[in-house]
Formats: C-alpha cells, structure tokens, sequence
C-alpha cells in the first residue's frame, strides 16, 4: 500500500514538475517572440534611416519629416519634396513607392492618433497629407477594407452623384490641437504637399 502511494505521489510531483517545465517554455516562446517583433521594428528602422540617408545624399528630391511606428510594428512616415512641388493623389502613390513603401492605409484609432501627432504642424497653421483610402462618394461608404475614417466634419463630406470623383481620402491637421482636424474627400488630381507613406 505504501509502494502504491509512493507511486501515485511521484507521479504527481512528476506532473506538477512538467507543469511548471510547459508554463517556463510557454514564457520563454512569448519571450522570444517579443524579442523577433522587437527586432523586425529596429531592422524597419535602419531600412528607413538608410533611405533616409539615401534621399538626403543622392537624389535631394524628397526629404522624410518624421515616423510612428504602430504597436503592430508597423512603421508610418510622412514626408514631401524638398522644391515644395506639390503631389496629386498618382505622384504621392510613386512617392512613396520610390522609398520603398506604400501610401498609408489607417486601420484604427491607435494609428490615426499616431499618425496625427507625427504630422502636427509647428511652423504652420496646418498640414494636410494624402492617404491610401479610398471613399466611394456615390454609396457614401468606404471602399478600402479594414480601414478606419475620422471625418473632419461630416457636413463637408463630399458625397453623391455630383461628386463621383472625390475618392481620395486626405487627412487634416491642425497645429493647434485644439482646432477641429481629419479626414476628407477629394478628387485625385487635387494637390497636396505631403503624403503618408507605410512600410
């Protein structure tokens, strides 16, 4: 009887020992896989720097203002042309593809507020940047999936048959934060000075 006892308790404090084996490798791979997210963000990070540096030194065509990176890890940066020329909605798309990303796509309120406190102006009254949405005025709806809107105002929405054209979504920001700023639609040839670029 006591051999059997003997047996049920170690085989318990084998259990409870191979718990506590699972639970460390549990921690140890949530670990690790913090460290790999950790480490993509930085690898994104020097890619930037170097194609900021590239910019800079090279071509001078274009400069990078500032970046956020999202808790996503994704990377958002914003910038415009060093002569001040100003973008349609095709010029800002190759703008940001000639520095190896893609115009922004917003996909939630995290990554508006970011993007929003990158851009805040210091030396302006505002800033107004392209983005990736597209808005499909006609149904009123937002045509890019996954994709989060904060309408300036939305008795400026430009909506209906009239304003077909207004598919582009820019973003407004004030430098006073307390001055009403966000999204509105546009046409695609309308030109703005900067652009949301993703990486």
């Amino acid at each position: 009887m006591n051999d059997m006892n003997f047996c049920l308790n170690s085989k318990i404090k084998e259990n409870e020992k191979q718990q506590i084996v699972d639970k460390q490798k549990a921690i140890i791979t949530e670990q690790q896989k913090e460290i790999d997210e950790r480490h993509q963000v930085i690898d994104k990070l020097l890619i930037i720097s170097t194609t900021v540096n590239s910019m800079c030194l090279i071509d001078s065509i274009k400069y990078v203002l500032d970046f956020y990176i999202s808790e996503s890890g994704d990377v958002f940066w914003y910038g415009r042309y060093t002569n001040g020329f100003y973008m349609d909605y095709l010029h800002s798309v190759k703008f940001c593809e000639i520095s190896n990303s893609t115009i922004a796509q917003i996909k939630n309120k995290e990554e508006y507020d970011g993007i929003v406190n990158m851009i805040r102006p210091t030396t302006a009254e505002l800033v107004a940047a392209w983005t990736g949405i597209i808005f499909d005025p006609v149904k009123g709806e937002v045509s890019t999936e996954d994709s989060f809107i904060q309408w300036e105002d939305s008795s400026q929405l430009l909506t209906g048959y009239w304003h077909r054209r207004f598919v582009n979504v820019y973003l407004t920001v004030f430098a006073d934060s307390n001055d009403i700023g966000g999204m509105s639609n546009t046409y695609p040839n309308d030109l703005l000075s900067f652009a949301i670029c993703q990486w």
